[in-house]
């Protein structure tokens, strides 16, 4: 049946999945980080648009490290309620903030 799967074997499922990193999903993530807290986000793509949600969240008020493909965000406080409109115009995806 497809969309459904039967384990029959009394044992605990176990193991780890490596999911590929998708702009699509880092984007939200980001921008929730502004009211839900200190993040770290692995397997993050290095594209222009994660880039750009880096810099809008400096711009308003959160450190942001890069190491590889991983994302750490960490309130500062302080910061601008208001996101410049050269970096709105950097990302289409912007509005997300």
């Amino acid at each position: 049946m497809p969309g459904k799967y039967i384990v029959r074997g009394g044992r605990r499922i176990e193991g780890a999945l490596k999911m590929h990193g998708a702009k699509n999903a880092v984007l939200p993530i980001l921008a929730a980080s502004m009211i839900c807290g200190d993040l770290t986000l692995e397997n993050c793509p290095a594209l222009s648009d994660v880039e750009v949600a880096l810099k809008i969240l400096g711009h308003a008020g959160c450190r942001t490290e890069r190491r590889g493909r991983e994302i750490s965000v960490m309130h500062t406080g302080g910061g601008s309620h208001d996101i410049p409109d050269t970096l709105m115009a950097a990302m289409r995806s912007s509005i997300v903030f």
